[in-house]
């Protein structure tokens, strides 16, 4: 079940770069979408992996539920960026024409 969910990811992945190659998309862009896809990023859970955070759990929504059991924190991931905080619905409805998005 792991090696057809990595091959996958490992379609999907040349998928994207055949794309962005023949849009002829920036190298920082590319960079972007690559640290989006793998989840090897600046964000908590991925840090917390490497022991450079204290926990995964999303900043984001730890400072719009102050006070709330952390269990109902979800862990920071780009894709939790991208299609769930509250707070960034504008930037999906600017950037997605939808404040749901599921990618």
């Amino acid at each position: 079940m792991l090696d057809r969910a990595n091959n996958h990811c490992k379609v999907t992945l040349d998928i994207y770069l055949t794309k962005l190659h023949n849009n002829k998309t920036n190298n920082r862009n590319l960079c972007i979408l690559l640290k989006i896809i793998t989840g090897h990023n600046n964000l908590n859970s991925h840090l917390h992996r490497l022991n450079m955070a204290l926990d995964p759990l999303c900043d984001y929504c730890d400072l719009q539920n102050c006070g709330i059991d952390p269990v109902f924190c979800p862990d920071e991931t780009a894709m939790h960026i991208l299609e769930e905080i509250p707070a960034f619905s504008l930037q999906r409805i600017y950037h997605f024409q939808d404040h749901n998005i599921k990618l």
